[in-house]
């Protein structure tokens, strides 16, 4: 099936953020297959949230990726940097499934933790380019966990955009997470759980 062939059903929205240079745009041309955003090693290339939708494997989705999110003292009142953030902060109220990409090379920093109340998938990118033995990931792991405690229901991915290493778990992930949090009780179901309910009472 075509990439950008339409079929039914409802699409996942799922939006990349984190700090700049995380290597947001890499992730989304490697997910896609293609150079569709572009990739530079200047931080903050990115300066606009761009949407591309996609099909996989029968199911649609539509992926944005967004500018760094900053200190808020660190960009000018009037500055484009400004209208960056606040169309990526507008992309967090719009996504389904947030990934939230961070440089393995620096762990988690104060722009990482700005997306809260969304179902969320934590990628740590750049995973190859770290000296690692048979415990680094799981204590970068919980490291990760500790610094985003408010997240700690979130999955932790380990990637590298650039080699493609594990890149096929993110959507793998994002059909997961999205399944889990868009279940709904059906009214028939609720009503056996309560009837269940009063009768043990």
């Amino acid at each position: 099936m075509s990439m950008n062939s339409a079929p039914s059903g409802v699409r996942t929205h799922i939006g990349l953020f984190g700090r700049r240079n995380a290597g947001k745009s890499s992730l989304v041309n490697r997910i896609l297959g293609q150079e569709r955003s572009m990739v530079s090693g200047i931080a903050g290339t990115t300066r606009d949230a761009i949407d591309t939708a996609f099909v996989r494997d029968g199911q649609r989705y539509n992926i944005i990726d967004t500018a760094g999110i900053r200190r808020k003292r660190a960009i000018e009142e009037e500055s484009i940097e400004r209208y960056s953030i606040v169309r990526a902060l507008a992309a967090v109220r719009r996504c389904d499934v947030a990934l939230i990409v961070i440089n393995a090379e620096d762990g988690v920093t104060e722009q990482d933790t700005k997306v809260e109340g969304k179902a969320a998938i934590i990628v740590v990118n750049k995973w190859d380019a770290l000296e690692k033995d048979t415990n680094t990931m799981e204590a970068f792991r919980k490291k990760v966990i500790e610094d985003l405690k408010f997240m700690d229901y979130a999955p932790v991915l380990f990637i590298s955009a650039l080699t493609g290493q594990r890149v096929p778990k993110v959507l793998e992930s994002v059909r997961e997470v999205y399944g889990q949090t868009s279940r709904r009780i059906t009214t028939g179901l609720l009503n056996d759980i309560l009837a269940d309910a009063t009768t043990a009472l």
